[in-house]
């Protein structure tokens, strides 16, 4: 029975939801991974983790026919809603390369060295967009190169398929390690069972995915309802979930959601698998340029937390400070704050329950800043405090430096009012503004002390983020 082919989307001729297909090598290198993938603790406070992608759009040899560069913007934006769901962020490079080329715009993949030898930017995710991706048998919405030993930094993605909001995140769940949940060898069934007891090894090895027999138009109703009525080995019938990314559900619309067990093993990849990919340098510029990039993109402050009438030790994690220890309710606290470069500053503070308010500017508080050092604290009124509030058990303050002004009530509203139970406030704050944020690698944070300069030209936020716990 578990040997049957399955019958989702493999075999004869035709469209294919993924090309991407494992070999023993790579079989064998995640399969190395398991015991550590079991123990790694997703559920600790963690920053973002930030990778950086390299957009090569191919089109015809005139200049015609590529995608545009807002279809591309808006897929990595849903790509991020889900993938910050595994503290992880994407963020594209800004020299988008453009490829012209009537033999590749309809890329046969035997071709894929062709292209990508005289493109492929070093350690980073090279995301090439094609016209349409023709195999030997197939034509697929999408192929990538899964973890191994030797890895290659590709994902290729059909025009058609990028805005579907499932094939770009499928792929890039291939690529920080997730297998179909299906199982990894094509056209064959796994030995998963519905039980689950050897979820660990078999199928898509992430035991919060059901047993998945494969999927087709026949199994799947127009709800988005399993009606198949295969059995595993033990003769007990299957339970997919087809609303799964990774499943070969053929529906695009019932594909919506990662399990949070498929988070953490993409968390984990990311930690410790595909670590090496970095932002690159910046170009060589004289120390001319960059000052004036620094005069007009610049920014740089520093913030004092003072809290039960101490400033606490703070910890960095990637781009989030966690303030050691737990603190009471009705606990008072204050920030001293220093700016030195021309903008905004705003302060929001909240917790999963009640969302994000605003702390300062209120009525009369100065939210603008001349290109000088000034040193204010909040709140103004001399010897006033802000209290813990006593709901939730985690808060997040963010002090916002802001080259642009925005508008305190609709900002908000955007993160407020993002129905998302996988994401906690500190990932919905980034799924909400995320074209407005300036990437980690464009911020230097310090260590133990919460002070940080930036220059982007192209994001305009700087958040520092503040995480602590009530007792």
């Amino acid at each position: 029975m578990a040997q049957r082919p399955r019958s989702g989307g493999f075999g004869g001729f035709g469209k294919k939801l993924s090309g991407t297909t494992y070999n023993q090598e790579q079989l064998d290198f995640m399969k190395d991974h398991i015991k550590a993938i079991e123990q790694f603790n997703d559920s600790v406070s963690r920053g973002l983790l930030e990778f950086p992608l390299k957009i090569h759009i191919v089109a015809k040899s005139d200049g015609s026919g590529g995608s545009e560069i807002a279809e591309v913007q808006a897929a990595i934006r849903e790509l991020n809603k889900s993938f910050l769901k595994a503290s992880i962020r994407f963020l594209p490079l800004e020299d988008y390369n453009y490829v012209r080329d009537d033999a590749l715009y309809r890329f046969p993949v035997v071709d894929e060295e062709k292209l990508c030898r005289q493109h492929d930017r070093t350690n980073v995710i090279n995301i090439y967009i094609v016209n349409k991706i023709q195999g030997e048998r197939n034509s697929y919405s999408g192929y990538t190169h899964p973890p191994s030993a030797n890895p290659i930094n590709r994902i290729f993605i059909s025009q058609k398929a990028l805005g579907n909001q499932t094939t770009l995140k499928r792929q890039m769940g291939h690529f920080f390690g997730l297998y179909p949940t299906a199982g990894p060898i094509e056209g064959q069934r796994s030995e998963e069972l519905v039980s689950g007891e050897n979820c660990q090894t078999e199928g898509d090895q992430v035991c919060d995915t059901p047993a998945d027999p494969g999927l087709d138009r026949r199994s799947i109703d127009d709800r988005c309802d399993y009606v198949g009525t295969l059995k595993d080995a033990n003769r007990k019938f299957y339970k997919p979930m087809v609303n799964n990314i990774m499943s070969d559900n053929p529906r695009e619309g019932c594909r919506t959601s990662f399990s949070r067990g498929q988070l953490k093993r993409m968390l984990y990849t990311a930690t410790y698998i595909r670590n090496y990919i970095k932002f690159p340098p910046p170009a060589d510029a004289t120390k001319k340029y960059l000052k004036k990039l620094k005069e007009k993109y610049g920014q740089e402050g520093e913030v004092v937390f003072n809290i039960n009438a101490s400033t606490p030790n703070v910890q960095l994690l990637q781009n989030l400070y966690r303030v050691n220890g737990n603190f009471l309710p009705e606990t008072a606290y204050f920030f001293e704050i220093t700016n030195f470069r021309k903008g905004f500053i705003y302060i929001l503070e909240g917790d999963e329950e009640r969302g994000f308010s605003l702390l300062y500017p209120q009525e009369g508080d100065q939210q603008y800043f001349k290109d000088e050092k000034s040193n204010f604290r909040v709140p103004t009124a001399k010897g006033d405090h802000f209290k813990v509030d006593p709901d939730g058990t985690k808060n997040y303050i963010c002090i916002l430096f802001s080259k642009k002004q925005i508008l305190p009530e609709s900002f908000l509203m955007e993160i407020n009012e993002m129905e998302d139970s996988q994401l906690n406030l500190f990932q919905r704050f980034y799924a909400a503004h995320q074209e407005k944020i300036v990437g980690n690698h464009h911020i230097e944070f310090k260590e133990n002390k919460i002070e940080f300069s930036a220059t982007s030209t192209e994001r305009y936020i700087v958040p520092i983020f503040l995480e602590y716990d009530k007792r």
